[in-house]
């Protein structure tokens, strides 16, 4: 399934979060043009993920060439998912020739909540009735991608980092326009713990890569979820537009 705009519980709905958060200046000092907008894996299980706990580092370049130079980011951290599906993603955002920035980003779909943490100063901003209400829509579920990806039939396993994983490869339809036939790579992911492994992406915007390693399947502490003692919190509804405009 093409993700398009949509945000999984499995973990991009945490960054699309914490990135919303950046562009409306909504509590963090993390300027947000220096933070990625497309950062992430490009595949990821839809809904709310219960009962198969991890916690994992992971590693991501993203390069792309703006007016013919070379612009790459390299973005390491970790992901914790409990039990009940809530989801923890510590980024850690490095740039060439300029300073590296922090974020937390907690998502927590059933109870409609985000949360985004800045560990510089030391601030939580609570974003509350995040998507839709209890049978306000439809149920999704299932792998869904950033693009035309697909899990062939037949397609090919292999255990990467102590996990089962399949392999997606793009779907290039013949007479495709030039943008989407530069589109290669492949996606491994993981139906064991539901998140994306390995990826290698090259289409017209650059070359994106993602690891997933450390894997661990267990239960992370409780802790993780929520906001640590020291930050003040602010508290707002769902960020329709930035602060300040009608």
């Amino acid at each position: 399934m093409p993700l398009g705009n949509m945000f999984s519980g499995s973990g991009l709905f945490g960054w699309a979060i914490a990135v919303r958060l950046l562009a409306a200046g909504a509590g963090t000092h993390v300027p947000f043009n220096r933070f990625p907008a497309t950062f992430g894996p490009r595949a990821s299980v839809l809904g709310v993920i219960k009962s198969v706990p991890f916690e994992a580092r992971f590693d991501e370049t993203e390069t792309q060439p703006p007016l013919g130079t070379a612009s790459a980011e390299t973005i390491t951290g970790a992901v914790f998912r409990d039990s009940a599906g809530r989801v923890r993603m510590e980024f850690r955002v490095s740039r060439e020739r300029q300073r590296t920035y922090e974020l937390v980003a907690i998502s927590d779909f059933g109870a409609r909540t985000a949360i985004a943490l800045d560990p510089q100063a030391r601030v939580a901003t609570r974003l509350t009735d995040m998507g839709a209400p209890p049978g306000g829509a439809v149920s999704l579920s299932g792998w869904a991608f950033r693009g035309p990806w697909s899990v062939k039939p037949g397609a090919e396993e292999k255990t990467i980092g102590g996990v089962l994983c399949k392999m997606a490869t793009p779907d290039i339809q013949p007479g495709a326009s030039r943008t989407a036939g530069s589109l290669s790579g492949e996606i491994w992911i993981s139906d064991e713990i539901k998140y994306s492994v390995l990826e290698h992406v090259t289409d017209a915007r650059g070359t994106h890569t993602w690891r997933l390693f450390d894997i661990r399947r267990v239960e992370p502490p409780s802790s993780l979820f929520v906001v640590p003692p020291g930050y003040s919190e602010v508290v707002r509804p769902k960020l329709d537009r930035p602060p300040g405009r009608p």
